[in-house]
C-alpha cells in the first residue's frame, strides 16, 4: 500500500504536536530524508532508483532529443527500435500515396494487430500496388536492424568528436562526415540532451531504463518514494528532525548512521534476491 504524506502527518503529529516550534515543516523534513536516502542509493548504484522508463521518438534526419526532467543517468544501454517509429512514417506515406478512408483504417488495424509487424507491412505492400515504393523500406528491415543498443561515449573521453560544439557541427553537416543509417549506434549525454549518431533515415523509438530523481513531497496526497521500503525511516526521522530542529540532518553522525543502516539492510537483501546455490530441503529443517 502506498504511504502518503497525509498518513505520515497522521502518524507523527501526536509525537511532535507539543514540541517547541523550530520552523521545520513535516514536508521539509521528509524531503531531507528523501535526499539522504537517494544519495546513499546512488552511491550503491541501487536498482531502486532505476524506475524511469525512457521512451522517445527521434524523427527522420534528427540526431538529438531533450531528456526527461527527472533523468539522472542511464541504468542500462538505451536501445533504438526502428519498427515502432516506422509505423508513423508508413502511415504518412500511405496517406500521401492516396490511401485514405476505409483503406487507411484497414492498414492501421493491420499495423496494430498481433504478430510480426514486418510481415503485416509486407502483406499491405503486396495488396496495394500504390505503395510499392515502401518495399525498399521493408527490404532494409533485417532482424539486426530492428533493434540496436547504443554504445555510450563519456564526458571524459579523449575523443575530438564528442565535444558539444562538434555535435552542433554534426547537426548541420553530419551527412558529409558519415552517411545516415537505419538505426543509430552511438550516443552521448551532454547536460540535458542525448545525442545519437548516425542520423536516421526514418522515425525511430529510443527506450531503456534510467536512474530517476525522486519526486519531492509538496501536498498531503503525494506518495512517499521508494515503494514503502523506508516508511519507518520517514516516521522516526521526521520526528527527530522536527523536535531537535535539525536544519542539516546529514551533518548529524548519529542520524546519518541510522538512515544508512536502514538503507544498507534493504540494498544488501536485494543483492541476493535469487539464491546463488541450490536450495536443499535441509535448509528449512
Amino acid at each position: 500500500m502506498a504511504y502518503t504524506a497525509s498518513q505520515l502527518l497522521f502518524d507523527i503529529l501526536p509525537r511532535v504536536g507539543n514540541a517547541k516550534p523550530t520552523g521545520i515543516t513535516v514536508f521539509g523534513a521528509a524531503n531531507s530524508i528523501t535526499s539522504i536516502i537517494f544519495k546513499k542509493l546512488l552511491e550503491r548504484n541501487s536498482d531502486l532508483l532505476a524506475t524511469g522508463s525512457l521512451s522517445a521518438i527521434i524523427p527522420a534526419g534528427q540526431y538529438s532529443f531533450t531528456l526527461p526532467t527527472d533523468f539522472l543517468s542511464p541504468a542500462e544501454k538505451p536501445y533504438a527500435v526502428a519498427v515502432e517509429g516506422l509505423v508513423t512514417s508508413l502511415t504518412t506515406q500511405l496517406t500521401t500515396a492516396g490511401l485514405t478512408g476505409p483503406n487507411l483504417t484497414m492498414i492501421n488495424n493491420l499495423l496494430a494487430s498481433s504478430g510480426t509487424l514486418v510481415s503485416n507491412i509486407q502483406a499491405i505492400v503486396t495488396a496495394q500496388p500504390l505503395v510499392a515504393n515502401v518495399q525498399g523500406i521493408i527490404d532494409g528491415l533485417t532482424a539486426s536492424q530492428q533493434h540496436q543498443h547504443l554504445q555510450p561515449s563519456y564526458l571524459n573521453d579523449d575523443y575530438d568528436h564528442n565535444e558539444y560544439g562538434w555535435w552542433e557541427w554534426y547537426g548541420l553537416n553530419g551527412e558529409s562526415w558519415e552517411p545516415s543509417g537505419t538505426l543509430p549506434h552511438k550516443m552521448k549525454i551532454i547536460n540535458t540532451t542525448m545525442f545519437i549518431r548516425p542520423k536516421v533515415v526514418w522515425d525511430i523509438s529510443l527506450k531503456g531504463r534510467y536512474f530517476q530523481q525522486p519526486a519531492r513531497v509538496t501536498v498531503p496526497a503525494d506518495v512517499l518514494p521508494f515503494n514503502s521500503l523506508f516508511d519507518e525511516v520517514y516516521r522516526e526521522g521526521c520526528v527527530k528532525i522536527i523536535v531537535e530542529g535539525m536544519a542539516m540532518p546529514d551533518a548529524d553522525p548519529t542520524f546519518l548512521s541510522f538512515v544508512h543502516r536502514e538503507v544498507e539492510t534493504v540494498v544488501n537483501s536485494r543483492v541476493h534476491l535469487t539464491p546463488n546455490r541450490r536450495t536443499n530441503r535441509s535448509t528449512f529443517l
